[in-house]
């Protein structure tokens, strides 16, 4: 049944995701929104040797310090195929997300049994915004493979118990943070809990390898900014931007939902007129403007506010948490969805896709607290550890309209879903086996060979 359940999984997702690759955009169109507009031109740097440089000089953002890992992705892409068009990378990010699906299985098998990874890979399959993303040229893609790898690897490690799979795990997570760098504090997170749940030294090695494994993936990166800089930036910049945005004493007001940051950040309500006119001309030694000092700037200021107003940004936290795991249809699902219609009508217009998410939200969260009664003591538990701190980063920042910033956890309670939903079935099936009975075998009666049958050896007759 697994099995069976799987390789529908992998057929039907990766039905989808070519058919998304040429249905939704043109060889040479691009969506207006893409983020890989900003990739595309620091790829192009990267190839003219000019370093990985997004924007011009004339750019408010300046001298912006992309997460390298998708930038040399689409060089790589350009270089291999020089009069390839946007169709050859989103076939190439289709192969990848069809990946994603086989590793969602060793992440759901490893969690649960075989059909909780089944039940897992055909969730990722038919995900909408992952799918739409491939056709975006999104980041999310390669992130969404590199996590699960990281995932796999983790569950692996923990099972193990054994230091050379703590240090495969903690790089898996490294190479993860340079595409994207929103599980960065989990090098810091997973060590700590395994040495003060289970208090002994060997996890104590193995968590110290964790680290260092993930620190010497981010480090060649990190050293570069530095040297070039002047100061220290792990992965990237506008994370603090994006805090400010998502974090301020007049949010209420600004968004009072606070559901899509599209909404906020071209109005001046969340901007500092101080840290403004600080920075306003201000250049870096290479003439670009200086946009990395400001968002540390910035993110100071979100700091301050939460120190001073911590019941005002609680109460805005647990709204944007609501928010993220309501799962609201954003413009991409529905684009995507509106493609696939019943009858006339599409799965958005007849409120399949909301029960869908909502149903997967209340199943998973249900899961987890299961899981986590069950696995009081067992090593399986970082996993719990994993989906609540993206869970407490979706507090953090307003989604966009894409759901970009909520859809790891959203993926994450999917796993868990699947685990309640295998539990479920394995459960009926047990009952419904005992309820038939033992079944009746039939048993042959033994027959004496006749002489002209019996062994030669007599250590051979039965």
């Amino acid at each position: 049944m697994a099995l069976i359940i799987f390789l529908v999984a992998v057929f039907v997702g990766g039905a989808m995701r070519i058919d998304a690759t040429v249905r939704l955009y043109g060889p040479n169109e691009i969506s207006p929104s893409d983020p890989s507009l900003c990739y595309e031109p620091a790829a192009d740097s990267f190839l003219a040797g000019d370093g990985m440089l997004p924007y011009s000089k004339d750019d408010p953002r300046g001298n912006f310090i992309p997460p390298p890992l998708h930038p040399a992705f689409i060089a790589a892409m350009k270089a291999i195929f020089p009069t390839g068009d946007y169709h050859t990378m989103r076939s190439v990010l289709a192969m990848f997300s069809i990946f994603s699906i086989a590793l969602a299985y060793l992440v759901g098998a490893q969690l649960g049994t075989r059909l909780t990874g089944a039940f897992a890979a055909f969730v990722v399959a038919v995900d909408p915004d992952l799918i739409h993303w491939v056709s975006m040229l999104l980041t999310e893609t390669n992130f969404f493979f590199l996590l699960f790898a990281f995932l796999a690897a983790l569950l692996y490690a923990v099972r193990k118990d054994t230091a050379r799979s703590m240090a495969l795990a903690g790089a898996l997570l490294g190479v993860c943070c340079l595409q994207r760098p929103i599980p960065m504090f989990l090098a810091i997170l997973i060590p700590a809990f395994l040495v003060i749940r289970y208090r002994s030294g060997r996890r104590l090695v193995q968590g110290a390898v964790f680290f260092l494994a993930c620190v010497a993936m981010i480090s060649p990166w990190t050293i570069r900014n530095y040297a070039r800089y002047g100061a220290f930036y792990p992965v990237s910049t506008n994370g603090g931007h994006q805090l400010a945005r998502s974090n301020f004493p007049a949010l209420d007001s600004a968004d009072p939902e606070m559901r899509y940051l599209n909404r906020i950040w071209p109005t001046p309500v969340w901007r500092d007129p101080a840290i403004e006119a600080e920075f306003e001309g201000r250049k870096d030694k290479y003439g670009y403007n200086e946009w990395n000092q400001k968002d540390k700037a910035y993110a100071r200021r979100t700091f301050r506010y939460i120190r001073e107003n911590p019941g005002h940004f609680l109460r805005n936290y647990c709204l944007k948490v609501y928010n993220s795991l309501r799962g609201p249809i954003t413009p991409s699902s529905r684009k995507h969805l509106n493609i696939y219609n019943i009858r006339g009508r599409s799965l958005v217009e007849r409120g399949l896709y909301r029960y869908w998410r909502n149903g997967l939200v209340i199943l998973g969260l249900s899961s987890a607290v299961w899981f986590a009664l069950r696995e009081r003591r067992g090593p399986r538990l970082v996993m719990l550890l994993v989906l609540l701190y993206f869970i407490g980063i979706s507090g953090l920042v307003i989604d966009v309209s894409s759901a970009r910033y909520s859809l790891p956890m959203k993926i994450l309670i999917s796993f868990f879903a699947a685990y309640g939903l295998a539990a479920l079935v394995e459960m009926w099936m047990c009952r419904s086996a005992r309820r038939a009975g033992p079944s009746e075998v039939a048993v042959t009666p033994a027959v004496n060979p006749s002489p002209d049958e019996a062994p030669d050896d007599p250590k051979d007759a039965p």
